[in-house]
């Protein structure tokens, strides 16, 4: 019977604030807290922490990954993604954990086969050990950190006091990044809504102005209208009237004329024939 791969204990520690310009290679598992500008290849174990980040490919029998990775994933065993993680780029494992709050921008290629009958038990219990939460996995590399340190703080208490503290600042990043991530949801959130209130204010105000102004127009044509239709009016009446004015005056003048042609003598009647027409050619004048 095949027996199960055992995790290689963690041997390197790059802290806070460290920066690698280049490729990584860890012969152990390793737990990285800075920055890796480059390939990082680890034989056992990975721990990348959170505000960490690698700019590289990835390659280790297992990945634990609480930072940000610009690059593929290439972990066999197994691969976990926790709440402040953040993968740009594909993922090869054999068994994925992601929290709901991870950032995965990438694909996951999952590596299964088929078990021979012999190793059906090794299988079964491989599968136990695979469905471990998150809590329970970073508990296991916490302890493996324990040992080490327990080994470390007798050959160098130095170092392991810089180790301590390395490990008490990445629990307090992790803790705050968190923190800030629902911060800024929250603003998130209260800020759409702010954004879409006022649009809708802003929307009924231009309705309501839109529509004050256009009755006003309205207004304003049909007084218009009505004043124009009362100034033809009154123009017309007075043409009409100074017709009749005109016509009656005529009319009178005829008759006085046709009443002084008869009083006057036959003699006189070419006089006032002529008077006559001399009284009509200054009225055409």
């Amino acid at each position: 019977m095949a027996k199960r791969k055992k995790e290689l204990p963690i041997t390197t520690i790059v802290g806070v604030g460290s920066e690698i310009q280049g490729d990584f290679s860890v012969k152990g598992s390793a737990r990285i807290d800075g920055i890796v500008d480059g390939n990082v290849t680890v034989e056992g174990k990975l721990i990348l922490g959170a505000g960490a980040a690698i700019n590289g490919e990835v390659i280790a029998d297992s990945a634990l990954i609480g930072g940000e990775v610009m690059g593929n994933i290439e972990a066999p065993g197994k691969t976990e993604l926790t709440a402040t993680a953040k993968v740009y780029g594909d993922i090869v494992t054999a068994v994925i954990v992601i929290d709901e709050r991870a950032v995965f921008q990438g694909k996951c290629d999952m590596i299964q086969q088929e078990p021979d009958r012999q190793d059906r038990k090794n299988v079964e219990k491989a599968i136990r050990y695979q469905r471990r939460s998150a809590k329970a996995a970073v508990t296991g590399a916490l302890k493996d950190m324990e040992q080490i340190q327990e080994k470390t703080i007798v050959s160098n208490p130095v170092k392991y006091e810089e180790q301590e503290e390395a490990i008490e600042e990445n629990d307090q990043m992790l803790g705050e990044a968190l923190q800030t991530e629902e911060a800024e949801t929250a603003e998130t959130a209260e800020e759409t809504l702010q954004a879409e209130e006022a649009e809708t204010a802003e929307t009924a105000e231009e309705a309501l102005q839109a529509e004050e102004v256009e009755t006003a127009e309205n207004v304003e044509e049909a007084m218009q209208v009505e004043e124009n239709e009362t100034v033809a009016e009154n123009m017309e009446a007075e043409e009409t009237e100074a017709v009749e004015e005109t016509v009656e005056a005529e009319n009178s003048e005829a008759a006085e004329e046709t009443k002084a042609a008869e009083e006057i003598p036959q003699t006189d009647l070419q006089q006032a024939t002529q008077r006559k027409g001399n009284r009509k050619n200054r009225r055409k004048k």
